[in-house]
């Protein structure tokens, strides 16, 4: 018998036959299975361990998957990375899967897991579209923040390559996947800055860190690329769920700072008191005057086209007399074509820049299409 057989009937893999083997592929795998998880997605599993061995941040969340069983997946979309709460899993954009982007992506979706447990993903389907992007703002900060942070306490803990590829997210091959990483250099260098200035203040590490994460919290809601990207997404939202909607509208009134950054009993990954939580027109949509008269026009038809809602032509006449008195650029658009090509809308595009089309608005912020519109203040109906 020679030596390739007995090596066959040990039970053991020659090197021709570990470099043929393909695992196939899993459906999800999880941290209750680490086999499981090496076999099938090796990547994330490296990102993973390297969370947990150099962050106390990572660690925790590493525990938090394992304890609720975590499932995750690769899952090729327009987006990064994504969680869902409904089926607790982490899904991950396989043409982002670099070793150290992975390792801030599964922290920042681990995060919404967390924020989720803490009940700052609650949801209120009588929301005007305001509290809906709130909502979303409150979330993703508290994301942002936390990836920085365990990246950060990486970089001091001996290991810097996850804190790079947030600087520089050159590793990401897709360009599109890419420019969208790009979009939070500046929010870590809000956190580095905050970081290095809080060495001057007599403050202990835990504060230092907690002081630079406020800082990310701070700087994502702030960031005008991040907001026009995810209010467009929430403009597309609450436009498909319109019709299943309840006429009356609510105002989110709780700030939900707290739960959407703490980590454990006590424990946060961002100082709260540091944070200014979005309250009117000006922190939820910035300087684009456009995106605030697509909510307003949606929020308007509401009462008309939600489950319940009544349609009259002095109705109609109404709210088109009242969206052009505040200079709303959409006003004259019909809602009823609006419906119809978004039912064609074969491409996938974002309902923001169908309304676009349909009105005949150009551009991505039309101040110049008449007066801006009146700013809510939050205490606005």
């Amino acid at each position: 018998m020679d030596g390739n057989n007995r090596v066959k009937n040990s039970g053991m893999l020659t090197e021709e036959e570990r470099a043929a083997f393909k695992p196939v592929p899993a459906a999800y795998t999880d941290l209750d299975d680490p086999f499981h998880m090496r076999m099938h997605m090796p990547l994330i599993a490296e990102a993973l361990e390297k969370m947990r061995s150099h962050s106390p941040l990572g660690a925790k969340l590493y525990d938090w998957a394992k304890q609720r069983r975590i499932k995750f997946r690769y899952d090729e979309s327009y987006a990064l990375a994504s969680y869902s709460d409904d089926e607790r899993m982490v899904r991950v954009n396989p043409k982002a899967a670099a070793l150290n982007t992975m390792i801030y992506l599964v922290a920042h979706e681990l995060m919404h897991g967390v924020q989720f447990e803490n009940s700052a993903g609650d949801f209120n389907p009588r929301w005007d579209i305001r509290s809906l992007i709130k909502r979303s703002m409150f979330l993703e900060a508290g994301a942002v923040a936390a990836q920085m942070r365990v990246a950060y306490e990486m970089k001091l803990n001996g290991y810097d390559g996850a804190w790079n590829a947030l600087l520089d997210p050159s590793e990401i091959k897709d360009e599109k996947l890419r420019s969208r990483a790009q979009s939070y250099v500046s929010v870590a260098a809000a956190f580095e800055e905050a970081y290095q200035k809080s060495k001057t203040e007599g403050l202990t590490d835990k504060e230092m860190l907690g002081a630079a994460a406020a800082a990310a919290y701070q700087a994502r809601l702030q960031n005008q690329e991040l907001r026009d990207r995810y209010n467009t997404t929430m403009i597309s939202r609450y436009f498909n769920n319109i019709s299943y909607a309840d006429t009356v509208m609510e105002v989110m009134r709780e700030d939900k700072v707290v739960p959407s950054t703490q980590i454990a009993k006590d424990e946060f990954v961002a100082n709260a008191q540091d944070i200014t939580a979005p309250q009117g027109d000006e922190d939820i949509f910035g300087n684009n005057v456009l995106l605030r008269h697509a909510a307003d026009y949606l929020d308007a038809y509401r009462d008309v086209f939600s489950k319940g809602g009544e349609y009259s032509d002095a109705k109609i006449n109404a709210i088109r007399t009242k969206l052009d008195e505040d200079g709303n650029p959409f006003a004259g658009m019909d809602y009823v074509v609006l419906l119809w090509r978004a039912q064609k809308n074969a491409g996938g595009k974002p309902v923001f820049e169908l309304m676009k089309d349909v009105a005949g608005v150009t551009g991505d912020n039309a101040a110049h299409h008449g007066r801006e519109p009146p700013r809510r203040s939050p205490q606005s109906p």
